[in-house]
């Protein structure tokens, strides 16, 4: 799982997700992912957790899934039990019993399913770019 990891990290575009609120993964060895919550403290968040303090012996930055806000965390974390992992007192580490690939499928699946915030944003602007589609297809019959 480690050069699984290494492979994801490399698609990571950090720079795409400072300002918005995200659920991060970021891979920590031994088959484990932190899954948290950032509010557009992303850059701050990450460099924590890379410091020499950070109790992570690994810390690859694997996926960000763009997010209407706090209350989808809770619904992660809720539906994500069954994968919970011990790691040094922290609450928000899981293990996969697939690949990295597809657990990160999974999540990014019931996330896009049940931030309904976030669906009706996806949809709406999905209508605006096939409003102005149909625009430009108008014109051209003219």
């Amino acid at each position: 799982m480690d050069v699984e990891a290494e492979v994801l990290e490399d698609k990571v575009k950090i720079e795409e997700f400072t300002t918005n609120s995200v659920i991060y993964f970021s891979y920590i060895g031994k088959g484990m992912v932190k899954i948290g919550f950032s509010d557009g403290k992303l850059l701050q968040r990450n460099k924590k957790h890379t410091s020499s303090e950070s109790l992570y012996a690994q810390w690859r930055l694997i996926k960000l899934v763009k997010v209407s806000g706090r209350p989808i965390e809770k619904m992660l974390h809720d539906f994500l039990l069954p994968y919970k992992a011990e790691f040094s007192k922290q609450k928000e580490v899981y293990k996969s019993v697939k690949t990295l690939e597809s657990f990160l499928t999974m999540i990014e699946t019931f996330l896009l399913d049940n931030d309904l915030p976030m669906k009706i944003y996806r949809l709406e602007k999905q209508v605006q770019e096939l409003q102005l589609e149909n625009m430009q297809l108008k014109l051209q019959l003219k």
